[in-house]
């Protein structure tokens, strides 16, 4: 007899099968995403919800919107993996990390972005991690003596990130750029993968640390602009 209980997202401890056989790292454990032997430069990102109509071997699959329009693929990892193979990659997820949320919440989304890498990759699939800075608890020694937002993403190789939505306003980009030399300083990426142009004065600054691609936005690719990463 089937059970009737009903499964809700989180009742199991955030789906531990996706980290079968991770290599878990940091004071929070999070479990990794493991560098590549080799680098591989997307010629474009694309959202999840796009593969069918936008998918190809040259594309890269990246969830930089709502949270809401990749809810799927953040239930059923598994039931996703086949749209993402007839891609070229996966940036891993980019679960909102809200400046103001709790950072209970922001750790959780944290590890639910390594988590669904992590599981992509032992798939089989060329998997990004995804770098979200967070608050300043986060990306400092302020509470922990290592950054644990540096926690699970691989060293020396390449990283994801994104300000879309995230430098609006003094604060944001504030602690965007902080995060960001952080980031670069402890992991120290040949290339830094960027979803929209909205940071480039910052970046433009670092490129002695690391190789910028930068993308363009869906909605700026709809609106005609170029769909291809161009590196500063």
């Amino acid at each position: 007899m089937k059970s009737k209980t009903k499964k809700i997202l989180a009742d199991d401890g955030f789906n531990p099968e996706l980290v079968l056989g991770a290599r878990f790292e940091g004071v929070l454990r999070f479990p990794c995403i493991e560098a590549h032997r080799g680098i591989i430069v997307p010629d474009s990102l694309i959202p999840f919800t796009k593969i069918e109509k936008h998918g190809n071997r040259k594309a890269f699959v990246a969830e930089y919107e709502h949270d809401c329009f990749f809810g799927t693929l953040v239930r059923d990892p598994q039931g996703s993996i086949d749209a993402i193979k007839t891609c070229g990659g996966f940036i891993a997820t980019d679960n909102s990390v809200y400046l103001n949320a709790p950072l209970a919440v922001q750790i959780a989304n944290i590890y639910r972005s390594r988590a669904i890498g992590y599981f992509m990759q032992s798939h089989g699939i060329y998997t990004i991690g995804n770098f979200r800075g967070g608050s300043e608890e986060l990306y400092t020694d302020k509470i922990f003596k290592i950054p644990p937002v540096v926690d699970g993403l691989p060293r020396n190789s390449i990283i994801a990130i994104s300000p879309y939505g995230c430098v609006k306003h003094y604060d944001e980009r504030k602690h965007f750029e902080a995060s960001l030399y952080v980031m670069l300083d402890y992991l120290h990426p040949k290339v830094v993968l960027t979803y929209s142009h909205g940071a480039d004065k910052i970046l433009k600054t670092l490129r002695h640390k690391t190789q910028f691609v930068v993308y363009n936005d869906w909605i700026s690719i709809m609106h005609g602009k170029e769909a291809h990463g161009i590196w500063l």
